[in-house]
């Protein structure tokens, strides 16, 4: 009902767009969610998890652009897939650096107070950020990328318990990515972040320019 009103009768659908919904319920995507370690589903972000298993998922696709829910496209997103062909035979994944000095930055200045030690090596000092993933779905599968995901919060949530990753599985998927690009930098590969811009003027998010990237 809320696809049929705000976007078939919008006219932000193609006639012949495939949609199909995954449930969490679902034994697949069930399986999954109890790999991932239960510390990270304490916030009820969980399901966001299953976007890292979209290969499996759509088993029969070698390229995924995965979105969040409150992202705004602006352009022809061919133009974003265009990007898939800028990647080395090693990249399983493509992320904007994030634009916040909020999160990852502090974690990272022994000045701050919630200095974390274990969240050096992030990518820019800032992290990468969720809400857009450019992700090669058939690399990711012969890699067992989703596996390797969840086994990642097992060892992050660890990290935390003996506190040196402060805040891990707090931003859920994301933190799992960051640790994990921190450990396997090879895997990313960065996008610009004019494909995944914030509005972090707002929310106490304040901008910071990458300077790596233009």
């Amino acid at each position: 009902e809320v696809l049929a009103t705000h976007a078939t009768a919008a006219g932000l659908l193609w006639p012949t767009d495939n949609l199909s919904f995954h449930s969490t319920d679902a034994p697949l995507a069930a399986r999954y969610l109890a790999a991932v370690h239960p510390s990270c589903h304490s916030h009820g972000y969980a399901y966001l998890f299953l976007k890292l298993l979209a290969p499996e998922l759509l088993p029969d696709v070698d390229h995924l652009i995965v979105l969040d829910p409150d992202t705004v496209v602006l352009a022809d997103i061919a133009l974003l897939w265009a990007q898939f062909s800028q990647f080395g035979p090693g990249h399983l994944l493509s992320m904007a650096v994030d634009q916040s000095d909020r999160y990852y930055h502090r974690l990272q200045d022994p000045a701050d107070e919630v200095y974390s030690e274990g969240w050096a090596g992030v990518p820019h000092s800032l992290g990468v950020n969720g809400g857009v993933i450019l992700l090669r779905a058939a690399a990711a599968r012969n890699a067992n990328f989703s596996e390797l995901v969840a086994s990642v919060t097992h060892h992050g949530a660890a990290l935390r318990v003996a506190g040196r990753l402060d805040r891990y599985c707090e931003l859920a998927e994301q933190d799992t990515l960051n640790y994990m690009l921190a450990q396997r930098p090879a895997l990313w590969r960065p996008l610009d972040c004019s494909w995944n811009y914030m509005a972090t003027e707002r929310g106490g998010h304040r901008l910071v320019t990458d300077p790596h990237l233009v």
